[in-house]
C-alpha cells in the first residue's frame, strides 16, 4: 500500500509529531469537521482541509477510532461523490485510510448501521455514497478477505 504524505513530503512523521497529534486529536478533528461544514468554503480550501484530515489520520492511526462515526457522517458520505473530482478523490482516500488503520470489525457494522439510520438517509445519494465508502474501506481493510 502506498500512502501519500501531502504535508510531510516523502518522510514518515516522527514520533514527536505523532505524540503531539494524538495529544490534541479531539481538538484537531473538531476544528477540521467545523471547517468542512462551512458552505462558503472554496473548493481549493475544502480540498486542503480534507488533506489535513488525511494527514491527521496518518499520524493518529488507530487512535482515530472514536471519531470514525463523525468522520463517516460529516465528511465521507457527504463528499465521496462530490462534483469536484479533487474533493471526491481525497475523500475516497480518507475512507481507505480508515479501512487501513481502524479494525474492520468495528467499521463495517458502524457503516451498516448508518445505512439503516434515518438521519443519514436525508443526505443526497446516500446509498451510492455509502456503498462507495464501503468499497473504499474494504479496499485497504485490516481484515483480508479471500479472493
Amino acid at each position: 500500500m502506498v500512502l501519500t504524505l501531502d504535508f510531510f513530503g516523502s518522510t514518515v512523521p516522527g514520533e514527536g509529531t505523532r505524540y503531539v497529534i494524538r495529544k490534541h486529536l479531539d481538538t484537531l478533528v473538531k476544528g477540521i469537521l467545523k471547517d468542512l461544514q462551512d458552505f462558503s468554503l472554496k473548493v481549493n480550501l475544502k480540498e486542503k482541509t480534507l488533506c489535513q484530515l488525511y494527514n491527521l489520520i496518518i499520524c493518529a492511526e488507530d487512535k482515530i477510532k472514536p471519531h470514525c462515526n463523525q468522520i463517516l457522517k460529516d465528511v465521507i458520505y457527504k463528499n465521496i461523490l462530490d462534483e469536484e473530482p479533487e474533493i471526491a478523490a481525497r475523500t475516497y482516500k480518507i475512507a481507505e485510510l480508515l479501512g487501513c488503520f481502524v479494525q474492520t470489525d468495528f467499521l463495517l457494522p458502524l457503516m451498516i448501521s448508518h445505512l439503516n439510520d434515518a438521519e443519514s438517509r436525508h443526505l443526497p445519494r446516500f446509498v451510492s455514497s455509502g456503498l462507495s465508502a464501503f468499497s473504499a474501506v474494504v479496499h485497504h481493510s485490516t481484515q483480508k478477505y479471500p479472493d
